[in-house]
């Protein structure tokens, strides 16, 4: 009952191109729309839907699957969640009928179920690609609420044009920049010819059902038909036969969701896919035995002369032939797919004015067999076929991927994918080798101290003083040490070396310099990273959450762990894909691992909402809460949630650990600033390069002192450090962190104060030239050493490279409203190694202008930095130069 447009005036090959590269609009309003609300209505959808949707937050969306008794699809779906109780599901067109009469074979069983199907009162827009935020944007009322937050499955409402528009930023193209967009039917044509009003300016163009088609093919995304429901033989194909099922999580096992439909044969499918994609060709269990006999994979038809004219693709139901002879599977959708070729490196690689076409395909094959591997040269290559009596099949192999998306932008993947080399220097000899890179390297360190400005926010040059002593003879050094408490708490340190005796001096200065500095009672020196310190933290909790567990026993991680998400500035090392990954659990309503992101302010992205962390903290039940980021404009509320957790715990067990990781800003710690350990955190880690101007080291204090609560947690800190983590702890830099600290007794009062003035000055100045400044400007837009700007959607990488061409040197950094670090909008800056090397407020003054030069004219001032620079070469904060060159000298003759 739908009149759909296959193609729109341009053609199918176009509207692919420029959606890819620009933004497409695909009137979708034939997708099913079905309300459900009521208290019934989440039990339901647990009980007939493969995903959980009680992990589903307000404002939030997910992939899922409609599925019967036996495992398999009777139609993929896309759940948003809307309120508390009520749910839009949405659901593909020739389905809708269907789907509805399998539902109500179940919602006699849910009482205050109320179910309404709204396809025909709502129309649905989908907007893809790259510049669809742009547009977006441009189309807001100017008292509109904001799109939703730069994260996928996110959802908001907004006004155009009056009339409210519910987006979703979800899509079925493959693009990192999607939104799905849905509104009363009255506003529709307004909304339509709203979107492609900005064709001019932003290049979008409609989109019809073909390039649809290709668009989601190319990404290998499932579509009802072909890789969901019946296979070309006839058979079902079960859903975890296609890896969005596994990849995106769309099938939870999670305890809530009870005993839903098919929930036992779609376990059964569930480790058959474990064990097959864990142990590949490993896995033997014959194809007759397995849940899962045949799966959908990717592939790609072979030109003719690998470089030549490509062949014909292959359709829907064609056979694919392995070198036997033997059908392994058919085709279940395939055609010849448009794409730009790009040109360019990394983050600057983007499309092309060259297009190219390539057949490609999907397959529903045995699961016996796997992609060729990147760079293989000898190749498994299947024929694919129309049929037996077919004898011009076309070669093809199976491969992991035709595109992969980083944001703004799919990049195609070429066949067979290159693999990096590493570079060679043959035909030089031993002396040439190192003269040019002697040389390399002293062109490069004179370019960096004496012609440009550093402004890396988590970078500082040690003094000449603290670089001569990391070099002396302790470096290379061993001197592994524990305390071992049979000897007593006097004498309880035993060494495994000897000849240490100076190196040793060195450690003792500089845990008692760190416990004086930080106000701790406690102090491990030996972490060679902020990152590894961390490590050491996260393993002690587990240890300390293990203690008295018996041999044999399964270990616990940490159930749940709370800290700043990626995206608002937190640190990697606390993220679930970094450090912190082999310490926590995975949590089952998730199916991910169970780190959960502090709350923020509304409006304030960089400032945590401490009245929302009671709710927080008891809906997560953390084991840690990690405060402290890379990117950090405020202090942390340590001394808030201290409070809140003294006040929720009292008389209880399971108290969280409070950790501040204070990586960048552990040189500002103090009156200044904040002093996290006096204000209740238990424990402070640090980096001592970045606003500390000391040695690459890290650092672990607290004040668990012996006959505290937690006196055993952090000897577990301790023995993760030694002989947990390492045995050589960098003995140089141990020695040259002796004459950091001492600097910093000295002059670090001054130093702090003016590191944060400076940022302050800088700031400002920045505002005043015309640069978009990020943060509160009611408090300075920052309290730290460091300054963020907004350079314009997807432009930070570009910017960055263009203020390095000019002698100033930052790093491109992913705002809050960003959708990842390859499409970065800011430029994170900190002022304290030129601090370090004597500038104030008014030198940064002259900074900010000679910066809006480059940023918003693209004026060339390389020259005059280089010039400007020379004021700035004397490193301050530190012994005068007349008192230290005899001793300078001293390091370098005896």
């Amino acid at each position: 009952g739908w009149d759909m447009p296959v193609q729109y005036s341009e053609g199918v090959v176009k509207e692919h191109l420029a959606t890819r590269t620009a933004a497409g609009a695909f009137d979708v309003s034939h997708m099913g729309r079905l309300e459900l609300s009521g208290a019934g209505a989440l039990p339901f959808l647990q009980h007939v839907l493969t995903n959980n949707a009680k992990a589903l937050e307000i404002g939030e969306a997910q992939y899922t699957l409609i599925q019967d008794g036996m495992g398999n699809a009777i139609d993929d779906a896309y759940l948003y969640r809307t309120g508390e109780d009520s749910f839009t599901l949405v659901v593909n067109a020739a389905n809708r009928e269907k789907d509805l009469r399998h539902f109500e074979h179940y919602a006699c069983d849910f009482e205050d179920l109320q179910f309404k199907d709204r396809t025909y009162e709502t129309a649905m827009i989908s907007l893809q690609g790259p510049n669809s935020e742009k547009i977006l944007e441009a189309m807001l009322d100017d008292d509109s609420a904001s799109l939703p937050e730069a994260e996928r499955n996110k959802l908001s409402t907004v006004t155009v044009k009056g009339y409210e528009v519910r987006v979703a930023r979800t899509g079925y193209t493959g693009e990192p920049v999607c939104f799905e967009l849905i509104t009363e039917n009255e506003n529709a044509a307004n909304l339509w010819e709203t979107i492609l009003s900005h064709e001019e300016e932003y290049g979008v163009k409609p989109i019809g059902l073909g390039a649809r088609d290709t668009l989601r093919l190319e990404a290998h995304l499932p579509l009802y038909g072909h890789e969901l429901g019946t296979a070309p033989d006839g058979s079902s194909i079960p859903i975890y036969a296609i890896s969005l099922a596994k990849r995106t999580g769309a099938v939870s096992f999670a305890e809530e969701k009870g005993n839903f439909v098919g929930k036992e044969a779609l376990w059964r499918q569930a480790q058959e896919r474990k064990l097959r994609d864990r142990f590949k060709e490993n896995y033997t269990v014959p194809l007759e035995e397995r849940a899962l006999q045949r799966v959908v994979m990717p592939m790609a038809v072979m030109n003719k002369d690998l470089d030549g004219p490509g062949r014909k693709p292959p359709r829907n139901g064609y056979e694919v032939v392995n070198s036997d002879g033997d059908v392994v599977g058919h085709i279940t959708s395939g055609t010849t797919v448009p794409c730009w070729e790009f040109e360019g490196e990394g983050v600057f690689s983007a499309p092309s004015e060259d297009a190219a076409r390539r057949p490609i395909a999907l397959a529903y094959l045995n699961s016996n067999l796997f992609p060729s591997k990147a760079g293989q040269e000898n190749r498994e290559v299947y024929t694919i076929r129309r049929n037996e009596s077919d004898t011009k099949g076309v070669p093809a192999f199976i491969v992991t991927a035709n595109s992969r998306a980083m944001s703004p932008y799919v990049h195609p993947v070429t066949h067979p994918e290159q693999v990096r080399e590493t570079p060679q220097e043959d035909g030089i000899d031993f002396a040439t080798r190192m003269q040019t890179f002697a040389m390399g390297a002293a062109k490069n360190t004179k370019w960096r101290q004496t012609k440009c400005f550093n402004l890396i926010p988590s970078e500082n040059t040690p003094s000449p003083l603290v670089r001569a002593l990391s070099i002396m003879d302790p470096a290379g050094r061993y001197a592994e040490h524990q305390f071992l408490r049979a000897f007593g708490l006097d004498s309880g340190d035993a060494s495994y070396y000897q000849g240490t005796g100076f190196a040793m001096l060195a450690e003792q200065i500089v845990t008692a310099g760190f416990a004086s500095f930080l106000g701790a009672t406690q102090v491990e020196p030996r972490p060679i990273s902020g990152q590894q310190a961390n490590m050491a933290v996260y393993c002690a909790i587990v240890q300390h959450l293990n203690r008295g567990r018996l041999k044999g026993d399964d270990l616990v991680r940490m159930q749940s762990v709370l800290t700043n998400a990626l995206r608002r500035g937190g640190h990697l090392s606390s993220q679930y894909f970094g450090a912190l990954r082999d310490y926590v659990a995975i949590d089952p309503s998730l199916q991910g691992p169970a780190v959960h992101s502090l709350p923020v302010c509304e409006g304030h992205p960089y400032r945590l909402d401490v009245a929302q962390m009671a709710n927080v903290i008891t809906q997560r039940e953390p084991n840690l809460i990690v405060l402290g980021k890379s990117m950090i404009l405020e202090r942390e509320p340590v001394a808030e949630i201290a409070q809140l957790l003294d006040e929720m715990y009292a008389g209880k067990q399971g108290r969280p650990i409070l950790m501040y990781d204070g990586a960048h800003v552990l040189g500002l710690l103090g009156q200044h600033f904040q002093q996290p350990l006096a204000e209740g955190a238990d424990f402070v880690t640090g980096s001592t390069h970045k606003t500390f101007p000391g040695t690459q080291r890290g650092v672990i204090a607290s004040r668990m002192s012996p006959g505290t609560e937690h006196e055993e947690l952090w000897n577990a800190a301790v023995r993760s450090e030694f002989p947990g983590m390492h045995s050589n702890h960098h003995l140089g830099t141990m020695v040259g962190q002796v004459a950091a600290l001492y600097e910093m007794r000295e002059f670090g009062d001054a130093y702090q104060q003016q590191v944060i003035s400076n940022s302050k000055a800088f700031a400002q100045s920045l505002v005043k030239y015309g640069i978009s400044v990020e943060g509160d400007p009611s408090i300075g837009y920052t309290e730290t050493h460091q300054v963020v700007i907004n350079v314009g959607l997807g432009d930070g990488p570009e910017i960055a490279e263009r203020l390095e061409q000019n002698g100033i040197i930052t790093n491109n950094q992913a705002l809050p409203s960003d959708h990842g670090f390859s499409y970065a909008s800011g430029i994170r800056m900190g002022v304290q190694e030129m601090t370090r090397f004597g500038m104030n407020e008014e030198h940064f003054d002259t900074l900010a202008r000679y910066m809006a030069d480059v940023v918003i004219t693209s004026k060339p001032v390389v020259d005059d930095i280089a010039q400007f620079r020379e004021q700035f070469t004397e490193m301050r904060y530190t012994l005068p130069t007349e008192q230290a060159e005899p001793l300078l000298e001293m390091l370098r003759t005896d």
